[in-house]
């Protein structure tokens, strides 16, 4: 809501970081339940992802900031599991940014069945995700 923020600046991009050699990891932000978002429970089963945690407040994704600098081998990518059921703000993206420096970013939408029963259009709100995501220069996966 409100004003758009202004574009990354051309210094961000050049401080995203390339994948590292590490297995890929999963961290769950902007979850809607204490679920996974498909009627499991956190954490879900991705392959290839070893499970870091969840970022709900400012403390645990402090935590994960650390435990992502400390991983050695650095990871490939950072799969952000985040549900559709809530609305993406510039706060998370900043932060997915961020983590970006580290390893690269993919945010895995989830939740996509409750939405017609939340009132919600499943398409905006994908939409919604994908500019946000394209305007901080984090990958979207696809739907599926």
């Amino acid at each position: 809501r409100g004003e758009p923020p202004p574009a990354p600046r051309a210094a961000r991009a050049s401080r995203s970081a390339g994948p590292g050699s590490g297995s890929a990891v999963l961290i769950g932000v902007e979850l809607d339940s204490d679920g996974n978002g498909d009627g499991g429970q956190w954490p879900p089963d991705i392959p290839g992802c070893r499970v870091l945690g969840r970022a709900d407040n400012r403390r645990q994704r402090a935590e994960i900031v650390q435990a992502l600098r400390l991983l050695d081998p650095r990871p490939e990518k950072i799969v952000a599991l985040c549900s559709l059921a809530r609305t993406p703000d510039r706060g998370t993206m900043t932060w997915l940014g961020e983590l970006a420096e580290i390893a690269p970013v993919e945010i895995r939408l989830t939740d996509a069945d409750r939405l017609p029963g939340l009132g919600i259009d499943t398409a905006q709100r994908r939409e919604d995700w994908r500019r946000l995501a394209e305007r901080f220069g984090i990958e979207l996966e696809p739907p599926a």
